[in-house]
């Protein structure tokens, strides 16, 4: 896993609309967070860039000395919709104010209003249903485990090849893995999962 380097440099100064950097990189007072975090996580989340996230607004993250970047993370595990959304922290607040925590296991009025949206966004309506879920992980397990049961029973064992994309990542879990196409994520399975097989990606598709 690559790591960046965590000796804080002389950097040159910015100042635009939309950027501001006027300290050292990393922030040598930001360096005992990353100490912690070294302490407490595995090297496996290391992979960003130095940049400890204090406040957000729009599209622009700050931290706490004066520096200010343009975010470009949308699609890391969420699609950011915008930081500081004034219809998102209403909704969140409304919630909130209910002192409701709930999983999308339990039946609420929200959960029925996000499934009819989700479904009426789908390519045919009519004929799709929504199986709300935790993470994206999960969702890849659930499809793995719809297309190769429909496979099984409308065509017998003989179906049981899964083919997906060279480089591909679906995840951290055992069926995610297996169908990413990443070998070096995939040491820990040793001999399983020969029916999870990876081509390259259509070049026609990348033109």
């Amino acid at each position: 896993m690559a790591k960046y380097n965590l000796t804080p440099v002389v950097v040159p100064h910015v100042a635009t609309k939309f950027r501001k950097i006027k300290t050292k990189l990393p922030v040598p007072e930001s360096l005992k967070v990353f100490k912690t975090l070294s302490e407490s996580e595995p090297v496996s989340m290391m992979g960003q860039p130095p940049i400890v996230w204090d406040k957000a607004e729009g599209f622009q993250v700050y931290d706490k000395w004066g520096n200010k970047w343009i975010d470009w993370s949308s699609g890391v595990l969420i699609t950011n919709a915008g930081h500081g959304r004034k219809e998102i922290i209403k909704a969140l607040k409304e919630i909130l104010d209910r002192k409701l925590l709930a999983t999308y296991v339990f039946i609420h009025e929200k959960r029925a209003e996000l499934t009819k949206m989700l479904q009426a966004i789908s390519p045919d309506p009519a004929n799709y249903l929504v199986f709300l879920l935790s993470t994206g992980s999960e969702a890849t397990e659930n499809c793995i485990k719809l297309a190769k049961t429909w496979a099984f029973e409308k065509h017998g064992p003989q179906k049981k090849y899964f083919v997906s994309f060279n480089n591909a990542f679906h995840g951290r879990t055992l069926g995610a893995q297996l169908a990413g196409g990443n070998p070096k994520l995939k040491t820990w399975i040793v001999d399983e999962g020969k029916t999870f097989i990876q081509v390259p990606f259509p070049r026609w598709l990348q033109e």
